[in-house]
């Protein structure tokens, strides 16, 4: 439940969430440190690219499923993988997609991509006011600029970032625990991923929030953020 929190709200990659270790996890900074990444192999590497080494704040419902699980199935040191496998090591690939599928499948999503959880956080990052540029630096996006690619957002941003994050998903709580209805994440178009209890979902002319989107070309659908508010509620 942690990892695919910090994914859906942090945007860590799915190899750089199995290489986190328990020393790149600072609750007093609320954040997450991206040093490196797993292939499926089970093999450290470098991140994908320079950009991709960073720090992301974390919204504070997610901080707090990370210190649970901390308790309950982490006992290793800090050099230990921040979400262990079964034996306590490095997370499997086979073992996680395997539970993986049956979590998509479970809430009615089986063709649901991990990766969309990435998508799902710059999204949603974007419609807290996030800029464009916050957004490149919380996710490691790199482009061709070097301008843009080395640049970083300030950290007190990414604090606030990580603080409404924060306040929408309580939102969302004290909606829930009211009996109203919660609306839709905007900026997803997938027909088939919307649950039968929530309001169709208006056609806004948003720009696009991961980079790269554009009215000609579009995203894929990334916003299966909206199922996160069962995990978050």
């Amino acid at each position: 439940r942690p990892m695919i929190l910090v994914a859906g709200f942090g945007g860590l990659r799915y190899g750089e969430l199995r290489g986190l270790r328990v020393r790149h996890y600072d609750r007093l900074k609320a954040t997450v440190t991206v040093r490196e990444a797993i292939d499926k192999r089970t093999r450290r590497k470098q991140p994908k690219t320079e950009s991709s080494r960073r720090t992301v704040v974390l919204p504070r419902f997610v901080l707090d499923a990370i210190d649970d699980h901390l308790v309950e199935f982490v006992s290793g040191g800090p050099d230990g993988p921040l979400f262990p496998g079964e034996a306590g090591g490095i997370i499997s690939d086979g073992w996680f997609q395997r539970e993986w599928r049956l979590a998509k499948r479970t809430i009615g999503l089986p063709d649901m991509h991990f990766h969309d959880l990435r998508h799902t956080a710059g999204t949603v990052a974007t419609q807290q006011g996030a800029t464009m540029k916050e957004v490149m630096s919380r996710l490691g996006h790199s482009t061709t600029s070097a301008a843009i690619r080395y640049q970083k957002a300030a950290a007190d941003r990414d604090q606030l970032i990580a603080d409404k994050l924060d306040a929408w998903a309580l939102n969302l709580q004290e909606r829930r625990a009211a009996g109203v209805k919660p609306a839709s994440v905007a900026g997803s178009s997938r027909a088939s991923a919307e649950p039968a209890d929530l309001a169709p979902e208006p056609k806004t002319a948003e720009a696009p929030a991961i980079a790269g989107a554009s009215s000609e070309y579009p995203q894929r659908d990334s916003n299966p953020c909206r199922h996160l508010e069962r995990v978050v509620s």
